[in-house]
């Protein structure tokens, strides 16, 4: 055995100073194996930075070229010219594909992608190059045979690796003439030897065939080259036609001669068994001319049989791929190529993936700089892993030929293909072509989301406009969910402008109307189609397992994330399941998934039909039947009407309980849309007006002649037990329509048993016979937790079992999207509106989950405590508002209400203040208009505010309407009530009764801890009024303990509602399972589960200190009167003395300093009269006590005695007290009052005199004068009533009122 150095290796030892990367790692040659496209690419590649190579090839030249065409995407031809190979020397043997054309085997047209390249920054790079493999490795070859850094061994086989060193590789291998066998060493052996490889067989030992590696897919591809064939079409087209059974490929290979010949290159896909043995050309030709006539292949513009008849040499080959690796390098040993990913002749994807490993080969020698080669090459294998091993799983899908099959399983021969066929084979075909740029899409940022229906495709597309790619998950063929499947003359319940999405709004140029369903699904369609949506969606594809597991079981491990989502579907299409991977998991199934159909005792006894809407086919099925319509929705309201329009019909409608009624248009045949009323105002009134408004406008609708429809609507919502906003919405009135102008019976009440026979007998106690009972009973959502049974579960399925089991009921969701215990798993569409749409709001739930996800809400998400305390708040807020329907329908919620909460926590709620003052007319459109969520777009996250306003200024305002003046009127009274609730000592829950809906609260910390604090000094400060009014400080004690008690009341109720929630959902979750995938979380969680409750006194600290505060300074019913009268100066100065003096008596106060106080307070006005004026206290006394004499007549005799002036202050009356605390502290006390004479009083009934006497006297008195009676000598007893102030200690003033009666004569009150 001899040893081979290459005749460049002598000459290598260092790279040359302007070398681009340290070569001291690479003391020997790399050794490529395999001299195919990829080897010699790779070779060119590395020759490039100055690193050699030698190329061994069990191969000769001439047999090296061989081959059919292949076609060269963008992606390759630009890995091409970076190899020094010009585009231009690629089309002097190639031709530049301008179109690549679907067709279905019967010759009809599916799709033309354009395959010319518009981008302005790269125009001279065509979209597609189709050339003959042979020409293309010919090109490659020149270039190495003038390349000094490349050495070439032709006919040398790879037999082995002897040894692999620190520093080094020793392969051997086997020269063909001689038989001998050489040694190579090398730095680096790179793998290129193509699908069959022999280096695999060394990386991998344990295999015990190839075949190990490889799959068969069941079909064989026989294939040809027609030499110097007429050209077809406009010879640049590339033919697709067929579909996964049964297929032809053709497309030119060389530009056209000018006697319009050129050579074509062909496929015929044949589904048969592996093809066993050498075959021969004119076998195979003959099996191919049989399959094109067995499967009736056939284009106009192209004789299929000639084309095969014209070729010399036909090949088979079996359709194969390999089996995705774990890994491609090992040590000093790399694959590349067919070696490492080699994958199905779909998309041209074969050739582009070995020249992209190639350039991320040499890049990867860029990236590393001076590091071993083991590195560089796990380097290169972290690159191009990824993008390799998703271009395998999509070249396996097929996906063009599966959308082929579909149109060949549900469009007829006869029919034109429609357009979504075809945008969804454009947008997979730019996935196959593109798979560099999609891949950091599909791996670092994919979203799965199952189902495509309205809920689905708003969630696809607000994910994909922020830069995450998602995954739609369809079972049927094709998009819309409940609509696509609906009964015959569906018109939808909410009009254009409530169903429309908000960024993209209908003509606004178009009345709003109310959708039929084809043209919902059409709005649909342009919407999936205007934001490029089809190629998100896997269509046919039904979910059949769900799991989150961790990165090391997936393969997107260095994605970046902990956790992954694995989402099995079942392909209808191809009959094979297949495995999704993404980041966040999506739910968007509707909650109308399932027709709901209830059993009824005796129902096997009956001999009718029993059928549900969904099963209803055409309304002729009824012609001549006695037909029980059972339940009244809105399909319950629309398919009675269809058919007691059909002949011979005994129809009646029975149902025990009603929604609110309203019909879909006011008038009803060719009136504007009624859900045009949804405005901010009418929805935006407190909820305690609903009877009052319900029963208002249902007594206007039963007192309508005009229209008996409306009149027997009108009786119905008058005799409704809850009201418009505490129920669901009946939104239309077909049902009667039916019953006054069809002959259909309304019976109001519901089955109790059925058969035998037609027999049917109702709760009113009467007994009817029907063909038909028709089930309008509704849809019910899918049992969520199975798409989580597996036979064998692991710890993370049971866990993710049991959420998605508490997940059915959507109440305990956080605002019905997602569940505490896992941030990555949302559900949408889960909210349906009493009036408005479910589509609207599930977009609205997007765009809060993409703010999320993508860190731009305006709220984060709380702890998982936060979560269960606002889930329980909701929850409790629904069932109080909508009582037994909230049961009934898990999904119903506020429109108004949840729409502007989930938009508060996004940070897109209207900027009213900004309106108010740069466009105040949006401002009132905002109100009086409907209220749709294009609101929502004014301001905040993917905020549009051009298209926002331009849709709401479309919108026709109802202001002619009753409904309007009557809203406007009670939402004006709302106001006046809420203002003047701030006078009243009203507890929190009860004082957001009175609050409007629609208007979110300021949540910031600091305004939380005003508002907190306001709160309970506007408490006190009204107790103290109402004390000072009864003249007990018992009655503001009173007052605040109730309002405490009530607060505690509601505090306990919340955390018991708190309690249930909590216990609901984590009572079945073992926190010791969770803490298996998440320790942290897990402990939390049970730790909460143990002590789910806090301290009632986290709510009443601020209270109880402030009531300590108030009663060691002995003036509890003062205090806040007394502050909240002044100017803020003198509250901060008065307040900041309270606090200094409590801080300088500390504890030290205590009794000593309420006995003081209490000697103080204990001296009332009239005693410190009578002391200041030296009267005789004993007989004054004796006097006031006895009723002898009164107050006045004592302050009258004063006056008297006095010599003061009349016109000022009639006497001033002092006293000052000390009192001794300790050794240190001396605090003086003193009472001051001043009486004034008749004059000055009837100054102060004059609104001058009041000022003046304010100035000069720095008082705030208040006071009233009116007359009590007539004495017998002419005079007038007037009553004045003064307050004056008191000054006891640091400044601190106290106000209190006495009366003071005073004797004038009529003609001279002085």
């Amino acid at each position: 055995m001899n040893s081979y150095t290459p005749a460049s290796h002598a000459q290598q030892g260092r790279a040359d100073p302007e070398s681009r990367i340290c070569l001291d790692v690479l003391k020997d040659p790399t050794i490529v194996v395999g001299g195919g496209i990829c080897g010699a690419a790779c070779a060119l590649a590395l020759a490039d930075i100055n690193i050699k190579s030698v190329i061994i090839d069990r191969r000769s030249r001439h047999e090296l070229i061989q081959g059919m065409g292949i076609n060269l995407q963008k992606e390759a031809i630009h890995a091409l010219n970076q190899l020094g190979i010009s585009t231009e020397s690629l089309l002097q043997v190639g031709v530049a594909i301008k179109k690549q054309s679907y067709y279905c085997p019967d010759g009809r047209h599916i799709v033309s992608l354009d395959k010319t390249n518009k981008t302005r920054c790269d125009e001279n790079t065509p979209g597609q190059i189709a050339i003959h493999r042979g020409k293309l490795l010919q090109i490659l070859l020149d270039k190495i045979d003038v390349n000094a850094n490349i050495e070439l061994l032709y006919q040398h086989k790879f037999l082995n690796i002897q040894s692999r060193g620190p520093e080094k590789v020793t392969i051997i291998a086997q020269e063909k003439q001689s038989s001998s066998s050489i040694l190579l060493d090398g730095s680096v052996v790179l793998g290129t030897d193509g699908i069959n490889s022999n280096v695999r067989d060394m990386l991998f030992p344990r295999c015990k065939s190839k075949n190990d590696f490889l799959t068969f897919h069941g079909i064989t591809h026989y294939r040809g080259v027609a030499k110097k064939f007429p050209v077809f079409l406009d010879g640049k087209t590339m033919i697709l036609c067929g579909g996964l059974n049964a297929k032809m490929v053709i497309y030119p290979i060389e530009a056209a001669t000018k006697n319009g010949k050129q050579d074509v290159n062909w496929i015929a896909c044949i589904r048969e068994g592996r093809v066993s043995g050498k075959s021969t050309s004119i076998s195979n030709r003959n099996h191919v001319l049989d399959f094109l006539s067995s499967h009736g292949l056939h284009l106009d513009f192209l004789d299929l049989a000639s084309l095969v008849k014209s070729t010399s040499q036909i090949t088979a080959w079996p359709m194969v791929d390999l089996e995705p690796l774990d890994h491609w390098t090992e040590g000093r040993i790399a694959l590349a190529g067919d070696a490492a990913h080699s994958m199905l002749p779909v998309g041209s994807g074969g050739a582009m993936a070995a020249l992209l490993d190639a350039i991320a080969l040499r890049d990867s020698f860029l990236k590393s700089g001076p590091v071993g080669a083991s590195h560089v090459l796990r380097l290169f294998q972290s690159i191009r892993y990824k993008s390799a091993s998703f271009q395998q799983k999509k070249c396996r899908m097929q996906p063009a030929e599966t959308i082929v099959e579909e149109i060949l399983c549900h469009i007829s021969k006869s029919s034109e293909v429609p357009l979504e066929y075809t945008e969804r084979i454009r947008c997979e075909m730019k996935k196959l072509h593109n798979p560099s740029e999609i891949m950091q899409k599909e791996i670092e940022k994919r979203v799965l989301i199952v189902g495509a229906g309205a809920s689905g495709l708003a969630t696809g597309k607000e994910f994909q406009e922020c830069g995450y790619h998602p995954v739609i998950f369809e079972s049927g063929s094709t998009f819309g969910g409940v609509f696509r499947d609906a009964y015959e003359n569906l018109e939808l319940t909410s009009s254009s402008v409530f169903t429309a999405f908000s960024d993209y709004p209908p003509n606004l140029d178009e009345t709003p109307k109310m959708w039929s369903g084809p043209e919902y699904l059409s709005y649909l369609h342009s919407y999936a189609v205007h934001n490029k949506i089809f190629e998100n969606i896997q269509f046919s594809s039904k979910v059949i397992g769900i799991r989150r597991k961790n990165t090391e079981q997936a393969s997107v491990a260095d994605c970046g994330i902990d956790k992954v989502w694995e989402v099995s579907i079942f392909d209808s299409v191809a009959n094979k399941e297949k495995v999704f991977e993404g980041c966040i998991l999506v739910i968007c199934t509707g909650s109308n998934a399932i027709p709901s159909k209830p059993l009824f005792p005796g129902q096997n006894s009956f001999s009718g039909n029993i059928i549900h809407t969904s099963e209803v086919g055409t309304y002729e099925m009824f012609n001549g039947k006695r037909v029980l319509s059972l339940g009244i929705g809105e399909s319950g309201s629309d398919v009675p009407y269809w058919i007691a329009k059909q002949p011979e019909v005994t129809l009646t409608i029975a149902a025990r309980g009603l929604g609110w009624c309203v019909p879909r248009r006011r008038p009803l045949k060719a009136g504007l849309p009624t859900d045009l009323n949804t405005n901010r105002i009418l929805w935006g009134l407190p909820r305690f007006w609903n009877r009052v408004l319900s029963k208002l406008l249902a007594f206007f609708d039963s007192r309508t002649d005009s229209d008996p429809v409306i009149q027997r609507r009108g009786k119905l919502n008058l005799a409704h037990p809850a009201g418009m906003y505490k129920t669901y919405g009946t939104k239309s009135v077909n049902f009667l329509v039916a019953v006054e102008e069809l002959g259909a019976k309304f019976v109001q009440s519901g089955i109790k048993s059925i058969g035998p026979g037609n027999r049917v007998d109702f709760y009113d106690g009467t007994t009817q016979e029907f063909d038909i009972i028709l089930l309008n009973t509704g849809y019910q959502k899918s049992k969520f937790e199975e798409f989580c049974s597996y036979p064998v579960p692991t710890e993370e399925d049971k866990i993710l079992y049991k959420i998605l089991a508490e997940a059915n009921n959507v109440r305990n969701l956080y605002k019905r999207v997602m569940h505490p215990a896992m941030n990555d798993l949302y559900f949408v569409g889960f909210a349906r509106p009493g009036f408005g749409s479910i589509p609207t709001i599930a977009e609205t739930q997007a765009r809060w989950i993409v703010a999320l996800v993508s860190g731009r809400s305006y709220k984060p998400l709380p702890s998982e405590d936060g979560m269960i305390t606002v889930i329980a708040t909701d929850k409790a807020l629904e069932e109080k508002q909508f009582g037994g329907a909230a049961s009934r329908v898990t999904t119903l919620v506020d429109y108004v209400r949840y729409v502007n909460d989930i938009s508060s926590l996004m940070g897109s709620t209207p900027p009213y203040l900004n309106l108010l003052f740069s466009n105040p007319s949006l401002l009132f459109r905002l109100f009086v208009g409907p209220a749709t969520v294009a609101h929502f777009r004014l301001s905040g996250p993917d905020a549009k505010p051009k298209i926002a306003r331009e849709t709401i200024e479309s919108y026709p305002l109802p202001l002619k309407r009753r409904l309007y003046y009557i809203s406007s009127l009670l939402y004006l009274v709302s106001i006046i009530i809420l203002l003047l609730s701030f006078g009243l000592p009203l507890t929190s829950k009860a004082r957001k009764k009175l609050q409007l809906v629609g208007f979110p609260p300021l949540r910031t910390k600091l305004l939380l801890w005003c508002r907190f604090l306001l709160r309970y000094c506007h408490l006190f400060g009204l107790a103290s009024f109402y004390a000072s009014i009864a003249g007990k400080a018992s009655v503001g004690i009173a007052i605040v303990s109730i309002i405490f008690i009530l607060d505690a009341r509601d505090y306990l109720d919340t955390k018991h509602n708190e309690t249930k929630v909590r216990n609901a959902l984590t009572r079945r979750i073992d926190a010791s399972k969770l803490n298996s995938c998440d320790t942290s979380n897990a402990r939390k969680i049970h730790q909460n589960v143990k002590s789910c409750s806090k301290p009632i006194t986290s709510i009443l600290v601020m209270p109880i200190v402030v009531t300590i505060i108030a009663v060691l300074m002995g003036h509890f019913d003062t205090l806040f009167v007394s502050a909240f009268e002044t100017n803020g100066a003198y509250i901060k100065k008065t307040t900041r003395a309270r606090l200094n003096y409590i801080d300088n008596t500390q504890t030290k106060v205590g009794q000593n300093l309420n006995e003081h106080f209490k000697k103080i307070t204990d001296i009332t006005p009239i005693e410190r009269v009578a002391l200041a004026a030296k009267g005789n206290l004993q007989e004054t006394l004796s006097a006031y006590h006895n009723k002898e004499v009164n107050l006045s007549i004592i302050l009258h005799s004063l006056m008297k005695d006095s010599n003061i002036d009349h016109s000022g202050a009639l006497a001033v009356y002092e006293r000052e007290v000390d009192i001794q605390l300790d050794k240190k502290t001396v605090i003086k006390a003193r009472s001051t009052v001043k009486v004034f004479s008749p004059a000055a009083l009837e100054l102060l009934s004059e609104p001058i005199g009041i000022g003046q006497l304010f100035a000069a006297m720095n008082l705030r008195p208040s006071f009233t004068l009116h007359d009590v009676g007539r004495y017998d000598h002419g005079g007038v007893w007037r009553q004045y009533t003064l307050s004056v102030d008191r000054v006891i200690s640091c400044d601190i003033y106290e106000s209190f009122s006495k009366n003071i009666w005073v004797i004038g004569n009529e003609k001279n009150d002085d």
